[in-house]
């Protein structure tokens, strides 16, 4: 479900829990625990006085991934356990140390690129030709096609994945990309399409003008972090009103979730798809 789609608080039904003045492992682990009747108000501050959602995502901490010449999925394995419940973060990121250029990802993009690939993975289009592709992605709500590029893709080996950058004509990447202040280099902003057109590409990508075969470059949600996510949408926050979180508080309480239970972000090579499309 589009994150924008989830329920206000006006319509939910069930038992309610408030948590006021909470620690972060609290929060995680009753929003973890939610059942299928309950939801949660939290009666404090998400983020900071000094943050807003925007400048969060935009300025905010980031974990940076060490580039070194392995394979994604086995280094990030590593790297991705380094998120810090007491330290959260935008997300992660690395750098090409041949152009300095930054990639950035945040945890909410890699949820629903892995949702919007398991819902619509049959209507993704994928072309391209060497190390080059190109992508038709389904927006979340299926009314609009967004056009990707992924040029390169990491080759066969996998051990050049820092070369990787993209493009997609959404306009996500306005909300979350740095403003010229925090880096003189360029910063690719990985959106949902971005990822599941990646996602894609890995099936279909092989099969044209027999192009080598892509590597797994993106993680995908583990079912617990996919309960988090869902539980996230009866989450909400007391202020003179209850709302419902923003998206900057999702991805600071799911960069948690991942800080505290160091599994929440996985290469999972059994089939994700099923869980994702309930």
């Amino acid at each position: 479900m589009p994150w924008d789609s989830y329920p206000t608080i006006s319509e939910v039904k069930g038992e309610e829990i408030v948590l006021e003045k909470p620690g972060k492992k609290e929060i995680v682990e009753t929003i973890e625990s939610l059942g299928e009747d309950e939801y949660l108000v939290l009666d404090c501050k998400i983020l900071s006085d000094e943050a807003t959602p925007s400048g969060f995502m935009k300025k905010g901490p980031e974990l940076k991934i060490r580039v070194v010449d392995k394979v994604a999925m086995f280094h990030f394995r590593e790297e991705l356990k380094r998120f810090d419940i007491e330290r959260p973060k935008r997300g992660y990121k690395w750098t090409n140390p041949s152009n300095r250029t930054s990639v950035f990802v945040s945890i909410p993009s890699i949820i629903d690129g892995a949702r919007l690939f398991a819902q619509y993975q049959n209507d993704i289009k994928v072309g391209g030709h060497l190390r080059k592709s190109w992508m038709k992605v389904p927006s979340r709500r299926k009314k609009k096609i967004y056009r990707v590029a992924i040029d390169p893709i990491p080759d066969r080996g996998g051990k050049n994945w820092y070369n990787f950058q993209a493009e997609c004509q959404c306009g996500e990447h306005f909300y979350y990309k740095h403003s010229s202040t925090k880096y003189v280099n360029p910063e690719i902003y990985v959106c949902p399409h971005i990822v599941a057109g990646y996602h894609a590409a890995m099936g279909q990508f092989p099969k044209i003008e027999d192009n080598d075969p892509v590597p797994a470059l993106f993680p995908v949600p583990s079912d617990g972090l996919i309960r988090f996510d869902k539980n996230l949408g009866k989450t909400f926050v007391k202020e003179n009103y209850r709302r419902r979180i923003n998206k900057a508080e999702r991805a600071l309480l799911e960069c948690e979730y991942q800080g505290l239970r160091k599994n929440g972000l996985i290469f999972n090579p059994v089939d994700w798809t099923e869980k994702l499309r309930q």
